[in-house]
C-alpha cells in the first residue's frame, strides 16, 4: 500500500505518538483524526515547500573545516565539543551535531563558545551541514506526507463503500457530507425541505464549538443577521476563560473573532458571580491579572496578551467572606516522595478539620489516574469519598487479572493471559502452579460448567469472597464488585453469550467508583459545570508544556479551512522555515491558553473555600503551576509545609450563616418526615425505618395523596413539600 517501507514506519510512528500499542487499536483510536484533517485540507496542502541547496555540498569539506576550527580554538571544552561533533557527522547523526555544542551555538546566533571566538571555518561548516539537513529533511517529510495522503485516499473511498453497503452515517460523518457537498450554501433548498426557516439562533457554550460545526452554521448565523431586528435575533453564550475542550474540536478563538466578523453584533461582558465568595474572587482577580508580571511565563506572551484581553475584574453578589489558602508542602521524612504523596496528608487533614456533614467538597485533578490514586487514599483512611469520573475496570489490577482467566478459558493457547492470571492473587485462588504453563481441558472444562451452573456473576463472586480472605485493597473490591454487577447485567440481557463477548462489554463498559460521602475525587473537566462549597487543588505539579502533536494545520485564521497540514518538526526545521515555527508557536500559545482554562474552571467551582496544594516537585526547569503561583503570591511568607498566603478567615464555615439554615432545613424535614411515617403506619422510632415498610402495608391504608392532603404537619410550607417529596420517593423505591 506504501511506497517503501520506511514510509509505513514513519506513518506507524505519526499514528502511534511513540507509544506502545497494537496496530489495530491505534488505527481505530488515531485515523479518525487525521482523517478529518484530510477532509479539510487540500491536495496541494500535503506537501512542505522544498529548500535549494545554495552551494555544492561535501561532508568531507565539512569535516575538514570543523579540524581546521579545532586547530584555531585553544579551549579543551571547545576542541571536545568540535571532536564530537565530528564523530556524530561521520555517524551521519546531523541532528546531533548540529543541536549541540560548537555547532548548536552557530545556530542559535552565538559569535563565542566558552568564552572563545568560534572560527570562522566552524561557522561556514555549521551552515552547510545545516542547509544540506533541511534540504533532505524536507524531501523526506514531503515524501512521507504523500505516502499518507495515498493511504488516506484508499481509506476514504473504502471507507465511504461502506458506509454506503451498510447504510450506517455516524453524526460526524453527516456533518462532513453536508460540509463537503455545500448543502449548507443554498438554505433555500435546506428550508423547502424542513418547511421551515430559522429566524432566532441561540447557541451556549460557544466556546467549545467546532470548527466543522461552526462552517455548517455559518450560512444560518449570516441569513439571520442580515434581517437582524425583533424578529431576528443571534444569540450566542460562551465564556472564553472556560474554553477548556480544544483537545476534542472546540475552537475559541472563533467566540473572539465574532465582533471582528460582524462588527454590528454587540457584546456583553458578565462579571458578577453568583457562586463564589468575596476571598476566592479576590485571588482569582489577583491571580489571573498578574500573569504578565511573571517571568517563568515569558515565553507564553501571547496567550497572555489574548487572555488579558478577555479578562476583567471580577465582582460578587455573594455576601460571605470564604477563604482561600495556599499551601507549600514537603514530605521531610522521605526526600524520595513524589509530588502526589507529599500532599495527600495534607489533603486529609484538611478535610478532617472540617465539618464535612454540612458541606460539599471536591478534589480536583488534572489527570484521572492522580483522582483514583488519592480516593483510594482517603477510603483507605477511613475518609468516605465518591468519584466523579469512569474509569474502565480494566485499569484495575484484580479485575483485570479476572478477565484474563476468562480469556484463558475461552483461548487456552493465549499464554499471556494464562501468565498474568497465574501471577496475580488469582492464581492463588485458583490452585495454579508456578511450573503451569496452561489450563488442561479438564480444568476448562470443570470451570465451564460451574459458570453454566452458577450464572457468571455468582461464580465471579466466589472467587472475590476467597481474594477477600487474602486481602485487597478496599479500592481493587470496589471495581470487582463492580465487575460482577456487569456480568449479572450482561447475562442478563444475553441468554447466549461467550466470555469473550463479556470481556469486549466490560472493556468499553466505564465505571463510576464509589466510596460514597459528600467528597468528591474527580477531573477539573468532569467538574465542569458544578460548584461545590470547598474545593482542594493537589494536582499543580504536573508539566505545562504538552508533546507536541504528531502533524499541524495550518490555517489563515481560527475560523477557515486548514491550508496545510506539518508534521512535527525538529529544533533544526523550525530555525530553517520560519512558517513552521510560527504554527508551532501558534499551536503552543493556544495549548497554554487552554491550560490557563482549565486552572480557571478549578478555582472558580469554590462557593466558599479554595485550597491551592504546591509541592516541591523537584523538576528542575520542568514549567507547572507550584512554580507560577510561587512566583506571583510571593515568596516572602513562603515556609515549606506552611501556609504561605491567605485570603478570608481559615474559620470561615464558622461564619457561613447558609449552611446552618440548611443544618436547620433538613433536621425540620426529617422531624416532619418522622411524624408523617408515625400516621401513616403505626408508631416508628426513626425516620430510617421507612425501609421496614412493605408494600402489602401500604395497602392498607386510604389513599395516600388523599392522606398526606388532610395530614396536618407544622412547619413551612417549603418543609411540608419537601417531607411529601421524600416520602413519595421512598414508596417509588419500595415498588420498585
Amino acid at each position: 500500500m506504501l511506497g517503501k517501507d520506511e514510509d509505513f514506519t514513519f506513518l506507524t510512528h505519526l499514528i502511534q505518538k511513540g507509544a506502545v500499542r497494537s496496530i489495530n487499536n491505534t488505527l481505530s483510536r488515531i485515523i479518525n483524526d487525521i482523517y478529518k484533517v484530510y477532509l479539510e485540507v487540500p491536495e496541494d496542502g500535503w506537501g512542505l515547500e522544498k529548500k535549494e541547496l545554495t552551494s555544492q555540498f561535501s561532508i568531507e569539506l565539512v569535516l575538514k573545516r570543523l579540524e581546521q576550527a579545532a586547530a584555531k580554538i585553544q579551549h579543551k571544552r571547545a576542541v571536545e565539543a568540535l571532536q564530537k561533533a565530528i564523530e556524530d557527522i561521520k555517524a551521519h547523526n546531523f541532528a546531533a551535531a548540529l543541536t549541540k555544542g560548537v555547532l548548536g551555538a552557530v545556530l542559535n546566533g552565538k559569535e563565542t563558545y566558552c568564552n572563545k571566538a568560534i572560527p570562522v571555518e566552524a561557522q561556514t561548516a555549521a551552515w552547510d551541514l545545516f542547509n544540506y539537513y533541511t534540504y533532505n529533511r524536507l524531501e523526506e517529510l514531503n515524501r512521507h506526507l504523500q505516502s499518507l495522503y495515498d493511504v488516506l485516499r484508499r481509506y476514504h473511498h473504502y471507507y465511504l463503500a461502506v458506509n454506503y453497503s451498510e447504510g450506517i452515517l455516524s453524526f460526524e460523518d453527516v456533518k462532513w457530507f453536508l460540509f463537503r457537498e455545500k448543502i449548507l450554501g443554498n438554505l433555500e433548498e435546506v428550508y423547502f425541505r424542513l418547511d421551515c426557516s430559522f429566524s432566532h439562533i441561540l447557541l451556549d457554550e460557544f466556546q467549545d464549538t467546532s470548527r466543522l460545526e461552526w462552517w455548517l452554521l455559518m450560512p444560518i448565523v449570516e441569513e439571520v443577521l442580515s434581517k437582524a431586528g425583533k424578529e431576528n435575533v443571534f444569540l450566542c453564550v460562551g465564556d472564553l476563560k472556560q474554553a477548556i475542550y480544544g483537545w476534542r474540536g472546540g475552537a475559541s478563538d472563533i467566540l473572539r473573532d465574532i465582533p471582528k466578523i460582524w462588527s454590528y453584533v454587540a457584546e456583553e461582558q458578565l462579571t458578577k458571580s453568583w457562586r463564589s465568595a468575596k476571598a476566592i474572587i479576590e485571588f482569582v482577580n489577583y491571580f489571573f491579572s498578574a500573569l504578565s508580571r511573571s517571568e517563568v511565563l515569558s515565553m507564553y506572551s501571547s496567550a497572555i496578551s489574548k487572555w488579558e484581553h478577555s479578562f476583567s475584574p471580577h465582582t460578587t453578589a455573594v455576601k460571605e467572606e470564604g477563604y482561600v489558602g495556599i499551601y507549600f508542602v514537603e514530605n521531610k521524612d522521605d526526600e524520595d516522595a513524589t509530588p502526589l504523596e507529599q500532599v495527600i496528608p495534607l489533603i486529609k487533614d484538611i478535610i478532617n478539620s472540617l465539618p464535612t456533614s454540612s458541606l460539599s467538597i471536591a478534589v480536583l485533578c488534572r489527570k484521572n489516574e492522580t483522582a483514583s490514586q488519592i480516593m483510594y487514599e482517603l477510603l483507605k483512611a477511613g475518609i468516605q469519598c465518591t468519584s466523579g469520573g469512569s474509569s474502565p475496570l480494566i485499569s484495575s489490577y484484580i479485575s483485570a487479572a479476572m478477565l484474563h482467566f476468562l480469556k484463558a478459558l475461552e483461548h487456552p493457547e493465549d499464554s499471556i493471559a494464562f501468565y498474568h492470571t497465574k501471577k496475580s492473587l488469582l492464581g492463588k485462588v485458583l490452585g495454579i502452579k508456578e511450573e503451569d504453563r496452561a489450563f488442561n481441558s479438564e480444568q476448562i472444562l470443570n470451570f465451564k460448567k460451574e459458570i453454566k451452573r452458577k450464572g457468571l456473576d455468582r461464580f465471579l463472586n466466589n472467587i472475590y469472597e476467597e481474594l477477600l480472605r487474602l486481602g485487597i485493597t478496599e479500592q481493587e473490591s470496589l471495581k470487582v464488585l463492580s465487575l460482577i454487577r456487569l456480568a449479572r447485567k450482561w447475562q442478563g440481557a444475553n441468554s447466549s453469550y461467550t466470555l469473550c463477548d463479556f470481556i469486549k462489554f466490560v472493556e468499553n463498559s466505564p465505571i463510576k467508583e464509589e466510596g460514597g460521602g459528600n467528597i468528591e475525587v474527580t477531573t477539573i473537566h468532569q467538574a465542569k459545570g458544578l460548584e461545590f462549597d470547598v474545593v482542594i487543588l493537589p494536582e499543580l505539579f504536573f508539566k505545562l508544556s504538552a508533546q507536541l502533536p504528531s502533524y499541524f494545520v495550518k490555517r489563515k485564521s481560527s475560523a477557515q479551512k486548514g491550508e496545510k497540514i506539518i508534521p512535527r518538526p525538529d529544533n533544526i526545521l523550525r530555525l530553517a522555515d520560519k512558517e513552521i515555527d510560527n504554527v508551532v508557536n501558534d499551536y503552543q500559545q493556544r495549548q497554554f491558553l487552554e491550560e490557563l482554562s482549565v486552572f480557571y474552571v478549578a478555582v472558580t467551582r469554590a462557593k466558599y473555600a479554595l485550597y491551592i496544594l504546591l509541592s516541591d516537585s523537584r523538576q528542575g526547569k520542568v514549567l507547572n503551576w507550584t512554580k507560577v503561583v510561587r512566583e506571583l503570591v510571593g515568596e516572602a511568607e513562603s515556609k515549606k509545609g506552611a501556609l504561605i498566603k491567605s485570603w478570608g478567615d481559615s474559620l470561615w464555615f464558622k461564619k457561613i450563616t447558609s449552611l446552618e439554615k440548611e443544618d436547620k432545613k433538613k433536621e425540620s424535614t426529617r422531624v416532619v418526615l418522622k411524624n408523617l411515617l408515625r400516621d401513616f403506619k403505626g408508631k416508628r422510632k426513626s425516620i430510617y425505618l421507612l425501609d421496614e415498610i412493605s408494600p402489602s402495608q401500604l395497602n392498607a391504608v386510604e389513599n395516600p395523596f388523599l392522606f398526606l392532603e388532610k395530614a396536618k404537619v407544622g412547619g413551612k410550607a417549603e418543609v411540608k413539600g419537601e417531607a411529601i417529596h421524600l416520602l413519595l420517593a421512598k414508596v417509588f423505591w419500595m415498588e420498585e
